[in-house]
């Protein structure tokens, strides 16, 4: 199961955001105005490299399996 879970690690995301705002602009209630704002966008966010983070995370974990079993 970590295995698998480390795997998504390396795969791309995609994330989407929208925002919409109002907001008002004058100097008093009677001569402003509402002045509307909103933007939208996505965050494409692809690992290239990790460092060998998750590699090595993982031969860490089993190292001390294999020394427990060579140690009997």
């Amino acid at each position: 199961m970590n295995v698998r879970l480390a795997k998504f690690g390396y795969l791309p995301s995609l994330n989407g955001f929208a925002n919409l705002q109002r907001s008002f602009q004058g100097d008093n209630a009677k001569d402003g105005i509402w002045a509307n704002a909103s933007w939208a966008g996505l965050s494409l966010k692809a690992p290239l490299f990790d460092g060998l983070l998750t590699k090595d995370a993982f031969s860490v974990r089993k190292s001390p399996n294999r020394i427990q079993m060579s140690s009997y």
